[in-house]
């Protein structure tokens, strides 16, 4: 659809490219080591994932706040266009080139034909990129990208916050276990066995 072709266009803009304002803005803030996205949408609901690595659980208000004043910023004096047509070039170059890297072409377009066909969509859709180049081409000078950031961003419920704190002593209780399962095992067996 044209919404996720253009929240995967906002995905390159905001967080892979050299200028990306949102990652930028987050890695300054001293927030995390790296961050990384990806937008899904090969599920029936398709997400957006933003990845901090390197931080820590307390700086969870602080990329809250980092994240939306950007977000307001973004929305309120506008996504650098000039950003906006480079990744729409990227877009459209790797599309009309079939850029998969390594990956052969027909693996490729079969999978983008399950993204719709396994919800008994029109398999082919994904594959009909010409209408949703032009028209997204066509919203680049316009305010489309600052809306839909407000919606898919600001304005959208269905949102989650959590945080994964690494373990530094479950690999040696996992290793006690399997010692002490391993040990049991040994025991009950004959000399024979």
């Amino acid at each position: 659809t044209l919404e996720c072709f253009a929240i995967d266009l906002l995905d390159y803009v905001l967080f892979k490219s050299q200028s990306a304002p949102l990652r930028n803005a987050l890695i300054k803030a001293g927030i995390g080591a790296d961050v990384s996205s990806s937008f899904d949408t090969g599920l029936l609901q398709p997400w957006w994932n933003i990845t901090v690595t390197g931080s820590e659980p307390e700086n969870t208000d602080k990329f809250r706040k980092v994240f939306v004043d950007t977000v307001k910023d973004l929305i309120k004096n506008g996504i650098d266009k000039e950003l906006l047509q480079a990744g729409f070039n990227i877009t459209e170059f790797k599309l009309r080139e079939a850029d998969f890297g390594q990956a052969p072409k027909g693996l490729i377009y079969n999978i983008q034909l399950m993204k719709s066909w396994l919800y008994d969509g029109d398999p082919l859709q994904q594959l009909r990129y010409e209408p949703l180049l032009s028209e997204i081409k066509d919203k680049i000078g316009t305010d489309y990208f600052e809306k839909l950031l407000q919606k898919v961003l600001l304005d959208n419920p269905h949102k989650l916050l959590f945080t994964f704190k690494p373990d530094d002593k479950i690999a040696a209780e996992n290793e006690k276990k399997l010692t002490e399962l391993l040990r049991k095992k040994k025991e009950a067996l004959s000399a024979q066995e």
